[in-house]
């Protein structure tokens, strides 16, 4: 790998170690705590689009949705 390896490819722990920092940051307790209210409110608005689709939808009954399209649209 040429120029600059992935976290993964990176076999120089020194570097390895440089560029970790942001992901021990990232996934450390307290920011998981942080993003808790961020992912919260994700689901809420997620839930309130597809609660508005299907009371919306002129045939309710048998109603399909393509779930993944919707994921694909909050993340």
């Amino acid at each position: 790998m040429p120029g600059n390896p992935s976290l993964v490819g990176q076999r120089d722990p020194v570097k390895h170690m440089h560029q970790r920092k942001p992901w021990n940051r990232a996934f450390s307790s307290m920011a998981m705590k942080e993003y808790e209210d961020i992912v919260a409110n994700r689901i809420r608005q997620l839930s309130s689009c597809l609660e508005n689709l299907v009371h919306g939808s002129a045939r309710k009954e048998g109603a399909l949705l393509d779930i993944g399209a919707w994921l694909n649209y909050f993340t």
